[in-house]
């Protein structure tokens, strides 16, 4: 195997690496505070409790303040400023459906 071809796949397997790589990890400040709180940390990424069913009341991940009905994320309004939620889907895949 050729040089090119072994630092192919070895660049390959780095970004695949994992959902925030190869950009450096920071602190979230930005995380919703109290009764929204994000606090199971998974990977990389901080969820709230009842995260693995997301159209539960409990979790709120598909309310209009959070990631949206559809879970694409998009503009949310929190602890009374203006962020932009992520899609959940930039790490699960299409994993939920409503239905």
């Amino acid at each position: 195997m050729t040089t090119f071809w072994r630092l192919s796949v070895v660049v390959l397997l780095l970004f695949a690496a994992g959902c925030d790589f190869p950009f450096p990890k920071q602190d979230k400040p930005q995380l919703p505070k109290g009764l929204d709180a994000h606090t199971e940390k998974k990977g990389t990424a901080f969820h709230k409790p009842g995260y693995d069913d997301p159209f539960s009341a409990t979790s709120g991940c598909s309310s209009g303040l959070c990631h949206q009905s559809n879970l694409k994320g998009g503009p949310a309004f929190i602890e009374g400023k203006d962020r932009i939620a992520p899609s959940c889907y930039q790490c699960h895949g299409e994993n939920w459906n409503e239905d």
